[in-house]
């Protein structure tokens, strides 16, 4: 009993430390720094996108209430970054400024800058007016509340996945990074933990999207195949910006392929 107890407790720090990295949410002394639960943790990346795309929705469906579609959209799009911390955003945004220099070593060392560029602000604006107009047009649509809501939750459990995948098959492209025995303890294990969760999501979602749950999922898993190509070729391996850059840029494909798949 005591053993099953002491698994549950892990678990449950795991949990904490996957919230706490991913996003703003307080989890008090219950997450950890140390890199093992943080590797550990990586298999609770989908939750996590579970949790973000549920509150996300939940503004969206108060907001609606007030407010026009339009402006719920902008709501649940600052709630989202409030929640998150714009963690990926940032990583959007250092991965784009990095596209003005000609070497692997350039570009790592750009990224490492804290001030955004105007390839990353324009990336920035890109990327925000994008999601707005398709979750916009989606909503405009389909004014049941379970379609957007599930747009958002299979959106962000998705691009969390991402972050999995990538860190399982890509090797990390700083030999010297404090974090990198963190992405090297994704095992196989964590990844099927972290699938498995994702695709009971995708099956939960077939109800209200239909053929576009599947189709977004298809459509992700080529870009994480075009993204992790790209990523080797620019920098030779992954950072911890690659990752937030795959998340933003999974989310954006999961809403255009709503948009274009859905019936009108």
């Amino acid at each position: 009993m005591s053993a099953l107890l002491t698994q549950l407790e892990q678990q449950r720090r795991t949990l904490a430390t996957a919230i706490m990295f991913l996003t703003r949410i307080p989890v008090g002394q219950s997450g950890s720094g140390d890199p093992r639960v943080l590797a550990a943790s990586t298999q609770y990346f989908p939750l996590v996108g579970v949790i973000v795309g549920s509150i996300v929705g939940l503004v969206f469906y108060i907001a609606s209430f007030f407010w026009s579609t339009n402006i719920a959209v902008i709501l649940s799009m600052i709630s989202a970054a409030l929640v998150t911390g714009a963690f990926h955003e940032d990583g959007l945004a250092d991965v784009a400024d990095s596209a003005g220099a000609w070497t692997k070593e350039k570009k790592l060392d750009i990224m490492r800058d804290s001030r955004i560029g105007t390839y990353g602000g324009l990336a920035l604006i890109l990327a925000s007016v994008l999601c707005a107009i398709t979750l916009i047009d989606i909503s405009s649509k389909h004014k049941g509340l379970s379609v957007i809501f599930a747009t958002f939750v299979l959106a962000h459990v998705l691009g969390r996945w991402s972050s999995l995948a990538l860190i399982y098959t890509t090797n990390y492209a700083r030999d010297d990074a404090a974090n990198k025995v963190f992405v090297a303890g994704v095992n196989k294990q964590r990844m099927l933990v972290g699938s498995l969760t994702t695709l009971l999501v995708i099956v939960a979602c077939y109800l209200p999207l239909t053929q576009s749950a599947f189709i977004a999922s298809f459509i992700t898993l080529a870009g994480i195949v075009v993204m992790r190509h790209w990523f080797i070729k620019q920098f030779g391996g992954i950072t911890g910006d690659c990752l937030g850059a795959g998340n933003k840029c999974v989310e954006i494909c999961v809403y255009l392929s709503i948009v274009a798949s859905l019936p009108s």
